[in-house]
């Protein structure tokens, strides 16, 4: 008995030092569910190989299909590259702390301090589960880079929605002038220089002379948006691109299967 609390004593620091390493590993763990989707939040943080004592740091609110299935299959590699959720913050994460700790010790007065940042933000509506992914990440530099895409899941027929899926084909080129009038306005806002109908886009603020439409988009309660992220057709100076038509511009374009995907969303808070 006495050898057994001699022995069971000496483990208990060691107990206490690997508890406090997995919920450093963890912390800021959380969780909820929403339908079949559950979104979690997890922070963590990674120390400089140098002197200078900054940080690596990291926020990860993500989602994913918690039961296994062809919905989580299609969630998982539209996100994850087939991962799952824990695996891809893992493997991003341990790919940082590698480079990190490589240029912090090669350089041990760099004092720049790193982020990464990725949100998903979940909205249900019917048949449809529209996931927003947003990223944020600062590796020294200049100045930041951001990203935002959306997915869109059809979770009863379980497939991804596609920008033809819900216009018709002979809507295509009516939405192709009204993506093209709302662009040259933006660009004409932000320089405060016209950019006429005809005109090349490329005389304006874009990359190019002409642009297919984009294959982000996402539905609101009033309409569509259409969204380019910084560098994409413009450079990084002209910000996020984004426009927006109402289900009343687009009346006539939808598709049958458009226009039950835009009864969906149609008038949601």
């Amino acid at each position: 008995m006495k050898l057994f609390k001699k022995n069971f004593l000496v483990k208990i620091p060691v107990l206490i030092f690997l508890a406090g390493l997995f919920l450093g590993a963890c912390a800021g763990l959380s969780s909820k569910k929403q339908g079949p989707f559950e979104q979690f939040t997890l922070k963590r943080s990674i120390p400089s190989a140098g002197k200078a004592g900054n940080t690596a740091a990291f926020d990860f609110r993500l989602v994913e299909v918690s039961q296994p299935g062809p919905l989580q299959t299609l969630v998982h590699k539209l996100l994850y590259n087939g991962r799952s959720a824990a695996d891809y913050q893992n493997l991003l994460t341990e790919d940082w702390k590698n480079e990190f700790t490589q240029f912090t010790a090669e350089d041990p007065g760099y004092g720049q301090n790193w982020n990464y940042e990725e949100v998903h933000t979940l909205s249900l509506a019917g048949d449809y589960a529209v996931i927003i992914q947003r990223i944020f990440y600062y590796q020294g530099g200049a100045h930041p880079n951001t990203s935002e895409t959306a997915y869109i899941v059809d979770m009863r027929e379980v497939r991804q929605i596609r920008l033809g899926d819900i216009i018709s084909k002979g809507g295509i080129p009516a939405l192709t002038a009204m993506v093209d009038r709302e662009l040259r306005l933006f660009s004409e806002k932000l320089t405060k220089e016209a950019l006429p109908p005809g005109v090349p886009l490329s005389n304006g603020i874009y990359f190019e002379d002409t642009l297919t439409l984009p294959e982000y988009f996402y539905p609101r309660a009033e309409g569509l948006s259409f969204g380019w992220n910084p560098y994409e057709i413009a450079p990084y100076a002209a910000g996020r691109i984004e426009i927006f038509l109402t289900w009343g511009e687009l009346q006539g374009l939808l598709s049958p299967g458009g226009e039950k995907f835009a009864a969906a969303f149609r008038g949601r808070p």
